[in-house]
């Protein structure tokens, strides 16, 4: 019988996504232009470092059921390009995530209560990790809306105001930071 020792689950836990990921990601990524397969998986690889690693047996089915469904066509060349349908599919499931992600955030108090001190370190690395994105949200714009600046000035006070409670903990403890 097979057993899963802690470096196989840890390998699965890194090669592993959420489900549904590569669907969305082939056809963001074909809202972008058209691709091959090869292209598609090497650029995964590469974008997640090599920590999220899907192969051939994941994406060229994936990428069949997606032209069955009318999502994607392969061209003359090979090249799969995204269809008006897959377009409309790729927004209905940016909003699906969306609220997914709106679903997560609503159980937050659960988690907070579940957790200790020793938990902190995670936290910092995900708002280190929140920053890194809303950096490269904005870096690939090129036009930012008044909506956008409103949403970066509202961050601005968000971050202003954790700045002054964390500098009083650190004076609270005595910390010479």
């Amino acid at each position: 019988m097979y057993e899963l020792t802690a470096k196989t689950r840890k390998m699965e836990e890194i090669e592993s996504a959420p489900r549904g990921l590569l669907f969305h990601y082939v056809l963001y990524r074909l809202s972008k232009g058209p691709v091959y397969g090869y292209q598609l998986l090497k650029e995964i690889r590469d974008k997640t470092e090599g920590a999220w690693n899907p192969g051939p047996g994941a994406i060229y089915p994936l990428l069949e059921k997606m032209e069955k469904t009318g999502y994607i066509v392969k061209n003359q060349d090979g090249l799969y390009e995204i269809t008006e349908e897959g377009k409309e599919k790729l927004e209905e499931i940016k909003t699906e995530w969306k609220n997914h992600w709106e679903k997560a955030q609503s159980i937050r108090n659960l988690l907070i209560e579940m957790l200790s001190i020793t938990d902190i370190e995670g936290f910092v690395k995900a708002i280190k990790n929140d920053a890194e994105i809303i950096r490269a949200l904005l870096s690939k714009s090129e036009k930012i809306d008044e909506d956008t600046v409103f949403t970066l000035k509202e961050y601005k006070l968000i971050l202003e105001r954790e700045l002054k409670w964390v500098e009083s903990k650190l004076k609270e403890v005595g910390s010479n930071e």
